[in-house]
């Protein structure tokens, strides 16, 4: 029972990896959670910032500014960027959980579902056009990137 468990284990969870700017990182977003640890609050100014590939093409950003109240930014979709649907806690220490699905990304933040954003309500038609289906195959932090310190994927 316990090889049992430590084999579910090992194969749901990778060990967690600092964070390498412009490298790109192999995953499956829509079959595998990416989880970034920041230890930012709001009003530093600081960001998490990735752009997402297909095998071989770029697709877009994917942001959240620190600012004075914590925002989200998703290149084609969001204008001057987003609120979250529910205002990511006070904690200093935050796990950030994306994923993405055929027609949305999903944030949660140390557990809690902050956003829930269907690429159909995007404000440019792009958005839709870009981000829908199962093309999400690589991700790279970029250099604006201050505030993740250590990645992880994750099986669902």
């Amino acid at each position: 029972m316990k090889c049992f468990l430590f084999l579910v284990l090992l194969f749901t969870t990778q060990a967690w990896s600092p964070v390498v700017r412009n490298s790109f990182i192999p995953i499956d977003l829509e079959r595998t959670l990416l989880q970034i640890k920041t230890n930012s609050i709001a009003g530093s100014g600081e960001w998490i910032s990735f752009s997402a590939f297909t095998d071989n093409q770029f697709i877009g950003m994917l942001q959240v500014k620190f600012i004075s109240h914590i925002r989200f930014y998703m290149y084609y979709c969001t204008s001057g960027g987003t609120d979250f649907t529910v205002e990511p806690g006070d904690e200093v220490d935050k796990t950030w959980t994306f994923q993405k699905t055929a027609t949305a990304l999903i944030v949660e933040c140390n557990g809690v579902e902050v956003l829930n954003y269907k690429f159909s309500d995007g404000v440019n038609t792009k958005c839709a056009s870009t981000w829908e289906g199962d093309i999400l195959k690589k991700i790279k932090f970029n250099e604006a990137d201050t505030a993740s310190d250590s990645y992880q994927q994750k099986l669902p």
